[in-house]
């Protein structure tokens, strides 16, 4: 699916990864606490949570998915 379609699924509360990235990694919409703006999350194949800034491929890409963990969300400020 396109950028867009993904964009979509994630403010619907799904994980969303491209197929080219490594199993487990995926990006996700924070829970943010009273008075902060949600951000959206990457988490790496090895579990660490950071904000997630796209690269030009991204924005054009038409392989991103539903993340098999979809619905997964993190509250509140998880940075490893």
């Amino acid at each position: 699916m396109k950028i867009s379609e993904a964009l979509e699924a994630l403010e619907n509360g799904s994980s969303i990864n491209r197929k080219t990235w490594p199993q487990g990694q995926t990006l996700s919409m924070s829970q943010p606490k009273q008075g902060e703006e949600a951000v959206i999350e990457m988490t790496t194949a090895d579990s660490k949570i950071s904000d997630w800034t796209p690269q030009q491929a991204d924005l054009t890409a038409e392989d991103w998915e539903v993340s098999a963990s979809a619905g997964m969300t993190f509250e509140g400020n998880n940075r490893g």
